[in-house]
């Protein structure tokens, strides 16, 4: 089965400044890489492919501010310095189309009305999906992208899932969030940590070492809105 899977941690208001979320960004980056080969090279993303291929990135302070920098305009920017829509910067690994991974980062942002995120973006192709999606390597990013960002939720979801779960946004194939409305349904095959790094982390009992399993959709349905 065809599906697109994104890990995405999203956080709200909460000013940063450009040094902060530079820093924040590199250490992410340098993390992920450090996880997974996939994440070996890095480029900015651009009209089209052959230009992308030509704007590789290095993870050095200059170079990632810059990034931040092309992206901002002056009207961004309040009387109190705040960035109001936060600093952004989308970035790509430069693979095939379906063995590729988008990243985007969004964050200082200091309005009520717009969010932060770290956004990833997986590929495609099978055999690396499935080495991405093994639970002990997204156990891996997600903490990473916990410790680095502090959000107030993160999400690994499908197109798939999204479909089968609809209305319940806030759940997926792992789930963690600091706060929590309901106590949580679990099913058999849910696995519930309720102090994971000040917050609850909600994933599923595989046999098969994945994260997913289209198999036990009804278990996460389960947990209704969290």
């Amino acid at each position: 089965m065809v599906d697109s899977f994104y890990l995405g941690a999203y956080w709200g208001s909460r000013h940063q400044d450009l040094e902060t979320v530079v820093q924040l960004t590199i250490k992410t980056l340098i993390g992920l890489q450090s996880i997974d080969e996939q994440f070996s090279n890095l480029y900015e993303l651009g009209r089209s492919r052959k230009q992308a291929l030509t704007s590789k990135i290095n993870l050095n302070t200059v170079e990632i501010e810059q990034l931040y920098k092309k992206r901002l305009k002056k009207t961004d920017i309040d009387e109190q310095g705040k960035n109001r829509i936060g600093y952004r910067l989308s970035l790509w690994t430069g693979q095939a189309d379906d063995e590729s991974i988008g990243l985007s980062f969004v964050a200082g942002a200091s309005s009520m009305i717009t969010g932060n995120l770290c956004l990833i973006n997986f590929p495609y192709k099978f055999e690396i999906k499935d080495r991405l999606l093994k639970f002990e390597k997204i156990k891996s990013i997600v903490d990473l992208l916990i410790d680095n960002w502090q959000p107030d939720k993160l999400i690994l979801t499908s197109k798939k899932i999204s479909g089968e779960l609809a209305g319940m946004n806030d759940t997926g194939w792992i789930t963690y969030k600091k706060n929590i409305s309901n106590a949580p349904k679990l099913g058999r095959n849910i696995i519930y940590d309720p102090n994971y790094k000040k917050g609850h982390l909600f994933h599923l009992r595989t046999d098969n070492g994945m994260v997913y399993d289209y198999g036990l959709i009804e278990d996460l349905k389960l947990l209704g809105g969290l």
